[in-house]
């Protein structure tokens, strides 16, 4: 499973409650995680926060990829 990570075809992202910081697993090790938004967004209901998911324009790997992905909190 590790291979999936260290390729990066799985993106891992944990949080410290206690500092209340996010990381993201990349090169190996673990690095802080600055959300291009400047704030993590957190849910409650799954199934809400995918109904409201913008829907993809094409599904060319091409542009699938371009997209970043948001992190949220589960609470």
């Amino acid at each position: 499973m590790y291979e999936w990570f260290i390729n990066e075809w799985v993106h891992i992202a944990v949080y410290n409650p206690e500092s209340k910081s996010m990381y993201y697993f990349k090169e190996g090790s673990f690095i802080p995680y600055n959300p291009i938004t400047g704030r993590i967004s957190s849910f409650r209901d799954v199934h809400a926060l995918i109904e409201t998911a913008k829907e993809m324009e094409t599904n060319n790997i091409v542009d699938a990829t371009q997209e970043n992905l948001p992190v949220y909190l589960y609470n």
